[in-house]
């Protein structure tokens, strides 16, 4: 019996659990991620996402920045891009150099919505050694080497 319809801003699936508890006029826990997609949004709605441990992007409405490296394969001087995603959904054309006014308000966002969570205190996983049945699971599945060390 709710309302149907779609909406033209972006979406994530952090939204479900909070929609589906507006839906059923619950109370959203306190500190709980995402947003209802029944009630109407106040301006564009900012997605931060991480795509490697030196990449991450903001989406801004239409606007896409991504900041640092998100594919090795990338030149190594490229360290921001800019998309619009209403007219380059598949990221072909890189904004950036056009529109440094833009790629600044939106690397402040960034910046902004970092500051407000950051990242959690301790050491990478990267760092940690592995546990001898960490590498007796990752040797049976053939990602250790024939004497059981890291590739």
């Amino acid at each position: 019996d709710g309302p149907v319809g779609r909406r033209s801003e972006p979406a994530s699936l952090v939204d479900l659990v909070p929609t589906l508890l507006a839906a059923l006029e619950l109370p959203a826990p306190s500190g709980l991620p995402g947003r209802s997609l029944l009630r109407s949004a106040r301006g564009p709605v900012a997605r931060v996402a991480q795509h490697s441990e030196s990449s991450r992007s903001l989406t801004l409405g239409a606007d896409k920045l991504i900041v640092g490296q998100a594919h090795p394969a990338q030149d190594p001087n490229l360290t921001e891009q800019l998309f619009d995603l209403a007219n380059d959904p598949g990221e072909t054309r890189d904004r950036a150099p056009q529109d440094p006014a833009l790629v600044n308000r939106l690397q402040e966002h960034l910046t902004s919505w970092l500051s407000a969570w950051p990242a959690p205190q301790g050491a990478s996983a990267a760092n940690q050694p592995l546990d001898e049945a960490a590498r007796g699971d990752l040797a049976a599945l053939g990602y250790l080497g024939d004497e059981g060390e890291d590739p």
